[in-house]
């Protein structure tokens, strides 16, 4: 075994001492970029994988959070205004962390603040408790609602209500938000309607939104009365131009294919406010206003005894005994009314006022290629199917025609300028496309050139072909000879067979070398010039 390894020492030292320096270079740098490489790819892959456990703009929150992750020998990284843990910890520390309520919003107490009476409260104690409780439920509201709010804080500024309406003072909010990388317009308008709708009398546009660094996140608004209104009508329109016009070119593109045609639609809205007015009485239950008892009491006397001029006199009881006769009327006069009320409505109209469409179509193509007009009669049809697909018929049949009109047309499409954009953008593109691997040919042809170099730089000299065949001449060997130990410079051991058995069969094998030389001089020449060369 010793002397196994020894000569495998010895061949090894002989390989290396044979190489030239370059082939040495290689094969010391090669195993140490591998090894160095290996290194460094375990190193990446079993260090610790940090990622973000807490990113806030709370100073003492962050200090909460160290603290805490130091006081349970949690390795840890602050990163600006985040601190970071190891993957594998992450979700048992935010919930520890959660549990002992350092992280997550905290809010002060809500609507709860009245779940115990408290004697002797003053009006103006429960008002501020009623503004405290109204914050904090925005507050949580606002943060509930949204992933990217830390916190959230909301000052409602709710004046008492004045004597006189020209002394009254509109309320207003202010909403101060943390977020995790911002909110987006449609948020902050979002927060503004939820506190506007919370407050009476708060007007969206008088909630002023803040960030963590106290920068104004809401627009203020500086259009006069009527304009946010016009702003919507007009959208309004907008959308229903575009559903018109989507329907057209539905069909359009099915007629005469795709850029074979133009469709203009406009329309105009009533949007005049109708009011009316509705008196509602109660005929159940009437009021009574005044009333007014009358009595009315008629007393009538008669005379009895013989007729005569003594019996016209009246008398006062000497005589003849007098008849009597009363009469009373009673009446009661009442005046009342019905209890009512009215109610003033105001209700946007809304209703389609004006149409008028408008169809560009492209002319057909005969068989050789060139535009040619439509006939009437496909022109005609195409009409009818637009304006069905428009609707336009139930439209003139339910309010005057005059207000609506489609108008259809052909003409030959000049296509010279949609071509000469359309070669524009696809060289843009390419152009584009070409910029963008620069860099890698740059890169591959660095590469290439730098391969090359250190091809030619490490590879071993050439030996010229003149200067083997001069070197090493070959004489031609016409016949194969038994060559005695005598020729092969063995006489002195005498016959071949007293050789040990080791010796015996190298000078076999040499016996056959040189028999094979003299056979085919020409392959062992080539064998020697191809040995000599590496």
């Amino acid at each position: 075994m010793g002397d196994f390894i020894e000569k495998l020492r010895e061949q090894l030292t002989r390989i290396w001492e044979s190489l030239p320096i370059q082939q040495k270079i290689i094969l010391i740098a090669g195993p140490s970029v591998l090894l160095i490489a290996m290194i460094v790819a375990v190193y990446l892959v079993s260090r610790p994988q940090m990622v973000t456990l807490l990113s806030s703009s709370d100073q003492v929150q962050l200090n909460e959070v160290a603290t805490f992750l130091d006081n349970q020998n949690i390795a840890y990284k602050t990163e600006g205004n985040s601190i970071l843990v190891n993957a594998h910890v992450k979700n048992r520390v935010a919930m520890q962390l959660a549990g002992e309520g350092i992280i997550g919003f905290r809010s002060g107490p809500g609507y709860e603040l009245f779940d115990q009476v408290r004697l002797g409260m003053t009006k103006r104690m429960f008002d501020v408790n009623y503004i405290r409780a109204k914050q904090n439920e925005l507050s949580k509201v606002i943060v509930s609602g949204a992933r990217n709010i830390e916190s959230a804080h909301v000052e409602l500024n709710i004046p008492q209500e004045a004597l006189f309406k020209e002394d009254e003072v509109e309320p207003s909010a202010t909403v101060k938000v943390v977020t995790r990388g911002g909110v987006s317009p449609q948020e902050v308008e979002g927060i503004q309607r939820l506190v506007a709708f919370a407050v009476e009398r708060l007007r969206p546009e008088k909630v002023v939104v803040l960030d963590g660094s106290n920068r104004t996140l809401s627009k203020e608004s500086d259009e006069e009365p009527g304009v946010a209104e016009a702003k919507k009508h007009f959208e309004i329109e907008q959308t229903i131009e575009k559903k018109f016009k989507a329907n057209l070119e539905g069909l359009l593109e099915k007629l005469v294919g795709p850029k074979g045609y133009d469709v203009r639609v406009n329309l105009k809205c009533n949007w005049q406010k109708k009011r009316i007015k509705n008196i509602h009485y109660d005929a159940t239950n009437p009021a009574t206003v005044s009333a007014k008892n009358y009595t009315e009491t008629t007393e009538e006397q008669g005379i009895s005894g013989e007729p005569g001029v003594t019996s016209n006199v009246q008398d006062t009881g000497i005589g003849a005994e007098p008849g009597s006769s009363k009469t009373a009327i009673e009446e009661t006069i009442e005046n009342f009314i019905h209890p009512w009320f009215e109610t003033m409505i105001e209700e946007e109209q809304g209703e389609l006022q004006e149409l008028s469409v408008t169809v560009l179509v492209d002319y057909t193509k005969d068989a050789d290629g060139n535009p040619t007009p439509r006939d009437e009669d496909q022109m005609t049809q195409f009409e009818k199917m637009l304006k069905n697909a428009a609707g336009l018929p139930s439209l003139m049949s339910a309010a005057d025609t005059s207000k609506y009109s489609f108008i259809i047309g052909q003409q030959s499409f000049d296509k010279s300028y949609e071509q000469a954009l359309a070669r524009e953008l696809f060289w843009n593109n390419v152009m584009t496309i070409v910029k963008s691997m620069i860099p890698l040919i740059l890169l591959f042809a660095l590469g290439y050139f730098a391969y090359i170099f250190f091809q030619r730089a490490f590879r071993p000299a050439e030996v010229e072909e003149e200067s083997l065949e001069e070197e090493i001449p070959i004489e031609p060997v016409t016949e194969a000879k038994e060559l005695t130990l005598a020729q092969l410079g063995l006489s002195e051991f005498g016959d071949i067979a007293s050789l040990p058995a080791e010796e015996q069969r190298r000078l076999k094998m040499q016996e056959h070398v040189i028999n094979y030389a003299a056979e085919k001089p020409e392959e062992v020449a080539g064998i020697i010039k191809a040995w000599l060369t590496n």
